[in-house]
């Protein structure tokens, strides 16, 4: 997602922002003109300058540090933004980064982060007790963050929004099974691998997409 700006009613990306400001203002500064600097000036001529407030998106959440976030607008489910989880080691063990989960959000969402209601997928069975206290702890850390912001968010079982998306399908779904049906949903979309250049896609990223999709179907 682009950030936006009207100008004088004129809906414009901030690097347009900058060049209109340049060019009819500040044609002779020298030094690197930035949008608060673009925004202040036009806004001194007497140019209506205010902030575009995106579309309700929905956000999906697969918490564990091996996840993904996704953000879909509710208008019609194309995919905004996707990420793997940000993580960060401490005590030698990997953890949810929640300055840097937020930060992403904040940028994503143009800083209006209460335009969107956020799907997180609560902790389940885990193989291992290691495994279920990383996921419990990742889920109250992002629970934390979205309460403490004031943005509505809501918990959901893997199994609830699976059978919901895949129908007949054996549940667990597969991640096969859930990585077809993602691709048939957004068959233009170039999808995080796990690695840079490899192939394999991103689990994490597919169910948080397909957690998002969920929510988005139930707001409709």
């Amino acid at each position: 997602m682009k950030t936006m700006i009207y100008i004088d009613g004129e809906l414009m990306e901030e690097d347009a922002v900058i060049h209109y400001a340049m060019s009819k203002y500040l044609s002779h500064v020298t030094k690197e003109v930035d949008i608060a600097d673009a925004k202040n000036v036009l806004d001194t001529m007497g140019h209506f300058v205010e902030e575009y407030a995106p579309l309700p998106c929905v956000v999906g959440i697969d918490n564990c540090t091996s996840g993904g976030v996704a953000i879909l607008s509710q208008h019609n489910g194309s995919i905004i933004a996707t990420c793997a989880m940000p993580c960060k080691e401490r005590g030698g063990k990997n953890e949810v980064d929640i300055y840097t989960l937020y930060e992403w959000l904040r940028k994503k969402l143009n800083g209006r982060l209460n335009t969107a209601t956020y799907y997180v997928e609560e902790p389940a069975g885990s193989k291992s007790l290691n495994a279920a206290l990383s996921m419990a702890s990742s889920f109250h850390a992002i629970r934390g963050m979205l309460e403490t912001k004031g943005l509505i968010w809501q918990g959901v079982p893997a199994r609830k929004w699976q059978k919901a998306l895949m129908g007949k399908t054996k549940i667990p779904a597969s991640k096969v099974t859930e990585q077809e049906l993602a691709k048939k949903l957004w068959p233009d979309e170039q999808w995080v691998t796990l690695r840079p250049t490899g192939k394999k896609l991103h689990d994490g990223v597919i169910d948080a997409v397909l957690i998002a999709n969920w929510g988005r179907e139930q707001n409709l």
